[in-house]
């Protein structure tokens, strides 16, 4: 996720996790970016001690860029590449990026053969079920993807055109899923450890889930889900383990280089979201933190808030709250394309 998944937080959820993750996955990189940069000048390419196995994910339009640029974050450690098919960003898109690739299929097609031949790596692609409800071709894409070499799939069950509202359609995902040669891992609106196993049951065709947006919410769900895994109880964070994880997030930042108003941002950034899995509601507490100016009145607000309101105010963190995981109504689905 661009903007989040960087190094301290990739840091942050495997130590929640107790290393407990399968593979990192970085912000996804331009390819013309990439090949301006190295790891040690370019902030997304960096990583931490014992970071393995890693993917690097790239995005880009024209497929000989794209080699090249796979070629060099194989250079750089990456263990895997994946290309971006997926990203609904209108930026992203009017570079010919992300999404877009569902409206050229034949160009997509292309870039994955070129990038097959420039890495050794496995190759992996991540796209949506199509561009529009009128065009929606996640087989030919999947045949595609088979046909060129790419090892894993994943797919992120909604249109480009939907972005994030509505609902992911799980069972288109898993319509590819019962027929693809090749591992398919299925994405969209998976809020907690029990979600995840609960996709994984109702649809054994998938090879495993991915969880993205719901991390912002809740950092220790991959712990969670590693806990339910090896049939563990699932740990519940209570306001101590929430409180030490803000804090520890924030040292991996100032660590990685960010000033306190960076830190300060990233920090309003997750709980804008993390405090909406409060019950009951903690609006007050959340429009507080965002309008603070300053870190250190932040987390002095952040300590009052967790050392002494949270049991005085009957806080649980309940990540069952809410349905929509990307827009201001909560605790509603927004109007748009549902899939039923």
């Amino acid at each position: 996720m661009s903007g989040v998944t960087d190094r301290p937080f990739r840091q942050l959820i495997r130590d929640l996790a107790g290393g407990r993750i399968g593979i990192s996955v970085t912000e996804f990189i331009s390819v013309d970016a990439a090949q301006r940069f190295t790891p040690k000048s370019f902030r997304q390419l960096r990583t931490f001690a014992g970071e393995c196995p890693l993917c690097i994910q790239i995005f880009g339009a024209k497929p000989e860029s794209m080699a090249a640029g796979a070629a060099q974050m194989v250079g750089n450690g990456a263990d895997f590449v994946e290309i971006n098919g997926g990203c609904p960003v209108p930026k992203v898109i009017g570079r010919g990026g992300g999404s877009s690739l569902l409206k050229d299929l034949p160009r997509l097609k292309s870039m994955l053969q070129q990038v097959r031949k420039a890495i050794e790596v496995p190759l992996f692609l991540k796209v949506r079920v199509g561009w529009d409800e009128s065009s929606i071709n996640i087989l030919e894409t999947l045949r595609i993807a088979e046909g060129e070499g790419v090892e894993l799939f994943t797919i992120h069950g909604r249109t480009r055109v939907q972005g994030y509202k509505g609902l992911a359609d799980w069972d288109l995902i898993n319509q590819a899923a019962s027929v693809a040669k090749i591992p398919v891992i299925g994405n969209g609106d998976i809020r907690s450890a029990h979600e995840a196993k609960a996709r994984l049951d109702q649809y054994p065709a998938l090879s495993g889930v991915g969880i993205g947006r719901a991390l912002m919410h809740n950092p220790f769900v991959l712990g969670q889900v590693a806990d339910l895994w090896e049939g563990k109880p699932v740990l519940e964070p209570g306001p101590q383990q929430q409180y030490q994880m803000l804090l520890r997030y924030a040292e991996l930042l100032a660590e990685d280089g960010f000033s306190p108003q960076g830190v300060l941002g990233r920090l309003k950034q997750m709980m804008a979201r993390m405090s909406r899995y409060l019950e009951p509601d903690a609006s007050v507490f959340r429009l507080e933190l965002l309008h603070t100016q300053e870190l250190e009145p932040y987390l002095v607000r952040l300590q009052h808030f967790y050392q002494e309101e949270y049991e005085q105010g009957g806080y649980q963190f309940m990540p069952g709250r809410i349905l929509n995981l990307n827009g201001k109504h909560s605790t509603e689905m927004e109007e748009g394309r549902q899939f039923k």
